[in-house]
């Protein structure tokens, strides 16, 4: 269960990872000043952890359990030396500590409050607060125990998340101001002890009903939001740190614009297949058409795509290497692999496998295309914004119809897709696609179009986007990147083999999104301009939720 609920918390957790405080500590950038009141305040909070253990260690009547907890407490104690001993180093005095903030007491009287009560599974929660009920005192002890250690687990493994993240992004082997605090949540003990927590949290709740584990996972989720928001409350001296991005371009005022593609970028699947699978129901069910048949052509036009996609590539492959960033040779091969595209769509014209959908079967089968997760809540978000982002969608897919029909069913308004359109004769499709974006050198176009809406009036036929705009394009594949490579962040989302193969062969380097927000900090504290992005450079996420906490930030 432990490690279900963290799952399901991922948005919270890259929500604590950019949060600008812990940005700031992880560049080294973050005051002392700072850090020694957010040591104070942690102080605060660990000694919470370490009472409410106690009090769990009470509830519990497992011996297994109990020697669980103890070891847990015990850790909490050393956590509580090791700050004192950060105390010391820093010149702070812990035992003449300043109160602790709103957001610190808001945890911990939430965790106390949950450790001494008990909660009514019939009538679940009221207006926030548990319930008293009459249990067997057996019962009882069980479920506050149970519910005390779902309020501590989301803690221990956030903090072994952003251990183990700082450390991986920080380069370890240089000198780091708070490399101590980086080494002590990044460790190997660390993530033990919450491993351990999550491991007990599993027991505790395995003989659970359905309804009590579902009210162990509101005081899960009820933890983690309060313990970004306890981060989120730390206090910054004169750091200006480089997120949220849209939000500090929108403070300065800058306009923004936001495209995505949408096949495999958005969605869990291409929507090619789905089209042409909906075309051979239709046959099967109107008895006009051979489905086996139209299926067959189908199957054949796949084979031969992907037998002729790998030898077109492999081609222009071989007579690639080095380490500089190779521009014009990219565009050889996105001009061979236009062609390629082209060509492959007239033969799906030709096979009419997208004959006879109509547009209402369009948008019935596109309630069937699942996004990422995330992908809906950030393209909400950036619509509701104050300040006006420019959201679009610009996508090879076969049919733009399918892809507003996808958003329609998930809430989301996209005020501009860019994409294709089946021909229809009568009221069904006639198996053409009117094309004006087949190929990576047709977004590349529209792309352009996009920002030259943001450029500044030039006789230069290159797109130049004024010093107060700022451009992010989303991909996952190498029909996106001369967008991605254009934009001022370009962020691949997943992981494509064929596109880190052209990456490697054009000497386009990939660095994760979360360093290049590490280095634009550090930069901009040596009064250097932050995002230097460099010619042929990437950013990787593996996440909306990711990109969601890099622009706008964390939002419960």
């Amino acid at each position: 269960m432990g490690r279900k609920l963290w799952e399901r918390c991922s948005r919270d957790a890259f929500g604590a990872l950019y949060n600008p405080f812990v940005v700031a500590l992880a560049a080294g950038t973050l005051s002392i000043t700072s850090f020694q009141r957010y040591i104070a305040q942690d102080a605060f909070f660990l000694s919470s952890f370490a009472e409410a253990y106690g009090m769990a260690l009470q509830s519990a009547d497992d011996k297994e359990a109990k020697a669980s907890i103890a070891s847990l407490q015990h850790a909490v104690h050393e956590e509580l030396r090791l700050h004192s001993s950060f105390a010391e180093k820093w010149g702070l005095d812990l035992t003449q500590p300043d109160a602790p903030n709103p957001a610190t007491t808001k945890y911990t009287d939430f965790l106390l409050q949950t450790a001494s009560e008990c909660v009514d599974r019939a009538s679940g929660t009221r207006d926030g607060e548990l319930l008293k009920v009459t249990e067997s005192n057996v019962e009882q002890r069980l479920h506050r125990c149970a519910r005390t250690i779902t309020a501590m687990t989301p803690c221990m493994r956030l903090y072994a998340f952003l251990g183990q993240e700082l450390e991986r992004h920080t380069g370890m082997g240089c000198k780091h101001p708070y490399q101590e605090w980086i080494e002590t949540y990044s460790s190997a003990d660390f993530e033990a002890s919450a491993s351990q927590i999550e491991q007990l949290l599993d027991k505790l709740s395995v003989t659970f009903n359905e309804e009590v584990q579902a009210s162990l996972e509101i005081i899960y989720k009820q933890a983690m939001a309060l313990e970004v928001e306890f981060f989120s409350a730390q206090s910054l001296s004169t750091e200006a740190v480089q997120v949220p991005y849209f939000k500090l371009a929108s403070a300065a005022k800058e306009r923004l614009v936001f495209v995505s593609d949408f096949d495999s970028t958005c969605t869990v699947a291409d929507s090619s297949s789905i089209l042409a699978d909906l075309t051979v129901k239709i046959a099967a069910s109107s008895n006009t058409t051979n489905a086996t048949s139209l299926q067959q052509q189908w199957d054949e036009l796949v084979k031969e795509y992907l037998e002729e996609y790998e030898e077109v590539l492999s081609e222009a492959l071989t007579l690639t290497g080095g380490s500089t960033y190779k521009e014009n040779e990219l565009h050889e091969l996105l001009e061979k692999m236009s062609m390629f595209e082209r060509t492959a769509n007239e033969k799906v014209v030709k096979a009419g496998v997208l004959q006879g959908l109509s547009t209402a079967d369009i948008q019935e089968v596109a309630k069937l295309m699942p996004l990422r997760p995330g992908c809906a809540h950030l393209l909400q978000r950036l619509r509701q914004e104050e300040t006006h982002i420019d959201v679009q969608i610009l996508s090879v897919c076969w049919s733009s119809t399918f892809i507003k029909g996808v958003f329609d069913n998930c809430g989301v308004e996209i005020p501009r897709i860019c994409a294709n359109e089946l021909s229809v004769t009568g009221s069904v499709s006639d198996g053409d696609i009117m094309r004006s974006v087949e190929t990576a050198l047709d977004k590349e176009q529209f792309f352009d179009q996009i920002l030259r809406g943001l450029s500044t009036k030039s006789e230069s036929t290159t797109p130049r986007l004024v010093g107060d705009s700022r451009a992010v394009y989303i991909g996952d594949s190498v029909t996106d990147l001369p967008c991605l490579l254009r934009a001022d962040i370009g962020i691949v989302i997943g992981k494509s083999a064929t596109l880190d193969r052209v990456a490697d062969a054009f000497a386009i380097r990939r660095q994760p999104l979360y360093a290049g927000v590490l280095q634009a900090e550090r930069d901009q504290c040596d009064r250097s301009p932050g995002w230097r992005k460099g010619s042929g450079v990437l950013y990787t996420v593996s996440s909306w939720h990711e990109i969601e906490a890099f622009l706008l930030g964390y939002q419960e």
